[in-house]
This record gives structure tokens, sequence and C-alpha cells, in this order.
């Protein structure tokens, strides 16, 4: 897997991909979908979002300047766990066993991965994706058939 993304990082550099995806035209965008499915041997992928429109799509949490500002600042998982009374209960429950009572340690590594080595900054974005979720929670209510809308 890491070779396949290796492969497409020179993708971006032989075809002048800018480095965020969220300034992706929807060429580079397009082009990354169809390198998808070459590389992986999906069939069809993102056809969905490509007929789907942005205006139909929930994108939510960092973009790469942002983890580099929070790289450079220094990132405290345990400021958002303290300061966020809801995601603090989340982690407390499945540290402690609330999800897999017949195996109460399940996951203690993944509670200390996203305390203490958490390279994806998960806690950082958890409020932006709250305030997502309570977007296509809303449009899912008034929805009478089937969305078009894509959750990402």
């Amino acid at each position: 897997m890491t070779a396949s993304f290796a492969g497409f990082a020179q993708e971006m550099v032989s075809c002048h991909l800018q480095r965020d995806p969220t300034l992706w035209t929807e060429w580079e965008v397009n082009h990354w979908l169809d390198w998808c499915q070459a590389e992986f041997g999906l069939q069809n992928l993102g056809s969905d979002l490509k007929e789907a429109g942005e205006e139909n799509l929930f994108i939510f949490g960092m973009r790469v300047d942002d983890v580099e500002a929070l790289d450079k600042k220094g990132y405290d998982a345990a400021s958002y766990y303290n300061r966020i009374p809801e995601l603090k209960q989340a982690v407390d429950q499945i540290s402690e066993g609330f999800f897999s009572p017949d195996h109460p340690g399940l996951f203690k590594d993944l509670v200390n991965m996203l305390m203490h080595h958490d390279r994806f900054k998960v806690f950082a974005d958890y409020e932006e994706y709250i305030k997502c979720q309570e977007k296509v929670s809303a449009l899912y209510k008034v929805s009478t058939g089937e969305s078009e809308q894509e959750y990402l």
C-alpha cells in the first residue's frame, strides 16, 4: 500500500498536481480517481462523486496547511480531550471497555495512539466533524427520498 501511494506522489509531481487536495481542480480530482481505479483495480470509482457535484459533498477537517501549522505549534491531544466533554466521554468509554465488555483492554493501544502518537491529529478535527455531522443529520431528516449527497 505504501508503495502505491509513493507512486501517486510521483504522479503528483509529474502532473504538477497541487499538494493540498482541497485546492484541486475538477481535472485533478478526476485524475486522482482514475489513478486509484487503475492502481487498485477498482470499477467505477468516483462516478457518483463526479456526478454529485461539490455542493453535495460534506468535507470537514484540517487542510494540509492547517496540519503543518499545528505540527509547528505542537499538537497536544490532551488539550482537546480535556476541553471537549463529549470527546472525553467517548475516549474514556473506549479505554474502559464499554464497547468491548468481554475484552475491556482491547482498545487501550488505540487510545494510547490517539493520545500520544496520532499523526492524523484526529482530536483536532473532532469539532468540525460534529458540525458536519449535524448538517448531514439535518439534511437526512428533511430528505424524503434517497439523497444524492456524499459524505467524506
